[in-house]
């Protein structure tokens, strides 16, 4: 199962991707996780913010490797 170095969830943009969102919400709760941060997306996306976004939307590097 794969997760990130904190546990978190994180939502952001790669920049090879321009105009998409990534939602990566790892591990057990990742099911709860995604439809909370889709909602913040959507946010971000039509109203151009969420009040929650801050805890989510991290500066991530993302890699081309395969998360183990």
């Amino acid at each position: 199962m794969g997760e990130t170095h904190d546990g978190l969830p994180t939502i952001g943009m790669n920049p090879d991707h321009p105009n998409c969102y990534f939602l990566l919400g790892y591990g057990g709760n990742g099911t709860v996780y995604s439809v909370i941060l889709s909602q913040i997306i959507r946010d971000l996306i039509t109203k151009g913010g969420h009040e929650d976004s801050a805890l989510y939307v991290k500066e991530r590097h993302f890699s081309k490797s395969i998360v183990h």
